[in-house]
């Protein structure tokens, strides 16, 4: 469907208060709703296709500790990625980690990734070749 939006006057709001008048898309875009938005859609997609799973298939206490990880406390989702093996176990391009090094959002989009590849086993994560 179409997206609709509405004004909610909040005491908190100020935005009510100022001169210029912004249209809705402008204000999205200054606020950086677009980024929201995708993330958001990523992780609804998560939950939406977890509730399918048949009643008896658990989830391990892993997954869940890495969904809320990546879902929740994206600094020690970082810890994970950089401080522990998961670099040196998982083939994971150069780029794409620098991005995760100086980009929370690239950070969060890999988490989802990753969460999509335990879960249902959805993309690549190839394990490194032991020497």
């Amino acid at each position: 469907g179409k997206d609709f939006f509405f004004f909610v006057h909040e005491p908190h709001c100020l935005g009510f208060g100022e001169e210029r008048e912004w249209t809705v898309q402008e204000w999205r875009k200054d606020q950086g709703i677009e980024a929201f938005d995708e993330i958001n859609a990523e992780w609804t997609d998560l939950i939406v296709r977890k509730r399918s799973f048949p009643p008896d298939l658990k989830l391990t206490p892993q997954s869940k500790q890495m969904f809320f990880l990546v879902s929740y406390n994206i600094d020690k989702f970082r810890e994970f990625v950089f401080q522990s093996s998961f670099l040196s176990r998982y083939l994971i391009d150069r780029d794409t980690v620098q991005k995760m090094r100086e980009d929370e959002l690239a950070l969060l989009r890999f988490g989802m990734k990753w969460l999509k590849w335990l879960f249902f086993k959805e993309g690549r994560f190839e394990l490194k070749q032991k020497p």
